[in-house]
């Protein structure tokens, strides 16, 4: 704290998975020490950035000024950097500094997290904000036959939303023109991956549709397509959020 350690240095086994670097006495991972979530984090060194490390535009360590913690690490160790909460919701303190073995150990490492940090950071959370973009629709179904699949450019609000616009071209839905279409997003919808049989895969392989029960009882299937499975990913887990969220809403019937 205030750039003094607060606890003697020791030796442990380190994991980074995903958003969390988490520590253990040894390799066999038998024994938990810590775990550090790296959302909001910001990963510190000491010294200037190499200059071939800047080049490569990748996600960098914040180089920074040598602290009395960090500077009892470089004297004892050589080659220390540090784990930082400084903008945390979660009241997350103090800083944690880590040495590594070498000087390449050192870059290998926070790059990782570095690069980890930046992924969680900057990361989609279903139903924090608002999605919008082109997908592939069929239209509506005539004499019995698919209909044509044509471009449209939809939108999903943040959740809580109970419904997708659709609109022509983006120019129209920037311009807070009236969409084309809507699809509900009532209670016991649901969006999903189709059967080979409803959408052809070699056409749309990154296809997805939503079904939704009507007010008046009726079921409304819509079959759509991203342009890949990032796109097809993203959609799904925003109207998966959105209707998890629709169906935890209070629901009541009576006199009051």
């Amino acid at each position: 704290r205030g750039g003094r350690a607060v606890e003697m240095p020791r030796k442990t086994y380190a994991v980074l998975r995903n958003d969390v670097l988490t520590t253990y006495t040894n390799a066999n991972r038998s024994e938990l020490v810590d775990h550090f979530p790296l959302l909001e984090a910001q990963c510190l060194q000491p010294g200037a950035a190499p200059a071939d490390a800047v080049r490569s535009g990748k996600p960098l360590p914040e180089f920074v000024e040598t602290t009395p913690a960090t500077q009892a690490f470089i004297d004892a160790l050589g080659f220390p950097f540090t784990l930082s909460w400084p903008k945390s919701t979660t009241g997350r303190q103090p800083d944690v500094v880590f040495a590594a073995a070498s000087k390449a150990e050192r870059a290998a490492w926070t790059s990782a997290i570095a690069e980890a940090i930046h992924l969680v950071n900057n990361a989609f959370r279903p139903g924090s904000q608002r999605v919008a973009g082109y997908l592939m629709k069929r239209s509506g179904r005539k004499t019995g036959k698919p209909g044509k699949w044509l471009k449209r450019w939809f939108v999903l609000q943040a959740s809580p939303a109970d419904r997708i616009d659709y609109f022509k071209k983006e120019a129209e839905a920037a311009a807070n023109g009236r969409p084309k279409g809507q699809i509900a997003l009532l209670p016991a919808a649901e969006a999903y991956v189709p059967s080979e049989g409803i959408v052809p895969p070699q056409a749309f392989p990154f296809a997805f549709s939503v079904r939704t029960r009507m007010h008046n009882g009726s079921t409304q299937t819509v079959a759509l397509a991203a342009a890949d499975a990032k796109e097809q990913g993203m959609w799904l887990d925003a109207l998966r959020y959105c209707l998890e969220e629709n169906n935890r809403r209070p629901a009541r019937n009576g006199v009051i």
